[in-house]
């Protein structure tokens, strides 16, 4: 009885010390971060951060962008990188303005600039400030179209699709805010209404200067016809479905001693 009694002991301490560290791997595995970015403790622009920047702004014209410091990560079908950079534009006495510019890199390592989004260029009612003009007509004339997609040659890892004119803006030379689809060039990817703002020189050079994602439109196409959720099926459970998981696998080894134990005596009886 003794050796059983030791046994049985042994097991259950097996047991609380599995569920333990269960639910210690899962609490880590919750992301601090909204959207599943996690903030990079060094921020410090290495040779091989700068290196990946460079390689992603690769073709972008009309301004120059200078790297401040890496701001965080984002696991997807590969891995989104968020930094913080000077852009200048390339016009007589243009000053340096803080952007955020976020860098897909593929599988592959391929890497694609995903937006540029400058910082603060917004005043306190979240419009955009500094002489926007809004458009009076929306259609994307072929014009339109052609500065559009000038603006994005050379630009990998999505595609775009100009939806709307929005406004525009004359400044050295002359901004102009699209409304536009961006599909990432991944399986299986949806759509996602962005902002775009485009500067086009006294040159005719076109350069996406802001890609900016935003919620998807109430009259949005893609979603006149929503599909109801449906439950997945072999997903792994987890956050506090997966801890009831746990408690019922624990539940059930417990009954199982339990039961091996009051077996045991009726033997012995």
């Amino acid at each position: 009885m003794k050796k059983t009694s030791k046994k049985v002991f042994v097991l259950m301490i097996m047991l609380i010390s599995l569920f333990a560290l269960s639910s210690v791997a899962l609490a880590d595995e919750e992301d601090p971060l909204s959207g599943g970015w996690t903030e990079a403790e060094d921020k410090t622009i290495t040779a091989e951060r700068k290196e990946l920047f460079e390689k992603a702004i690769l073709g972008l014209t009309g301004a120059t962008y200078e790297p401040v410091s890496y701001e965080a990560s984002q696991v997807v079908a590969g891995t989104n990188h968020k930094f913080t950079a000077n852009r200048t534009m390339v016009v007589p006495n243009a000053e340096p303005v803080l952007v955020e510019i976020i860098i897909y890199e593929d599988l592959s390592g391929n890497v694609s600039v995903s937006s540029i989004n400058e910082i603060n260029n917004k005043d306190d009612d979240g419009k955009l400030s500094g002489g926007w003009e809004e458009a009076k007509d929306p259609t994307v004339t072929e014009e339109l179209k052609g500065i559009f997609e000038l603006a994005f040659t050379g630009m990998t890892g999505a595609t775009y699709e100009p939806v709307s004119f929005d406004a525009s803006q004359v400044v050295a030379g002359k901004n102009y805010l699209f409304t536009a689809y961006r599909t990432y060039v991944t399986p299986g990817a949806e759509k996602q209404l962005v902002k775009v703002t485009i500067y086009v020189d006294t040159n005719g050079t076109a350069t996406v200067t802001d890609i900016v994602e935003v919620e998807p439109a109430k009259d949005d196409p893609a979603e006149e016809n929503p599909k109801k959720d449906e439950p997945k099926e072999n997903t792994p459970p987890t956050g506090d479905s997966a801890n009831i998981v746990v408690l019922a696998i624990l539940a059930l080894a417990c009954a199982a001693v339990f039961a091996l134990i009051a077996s045991r005596r009726r033997q012995r009886l």
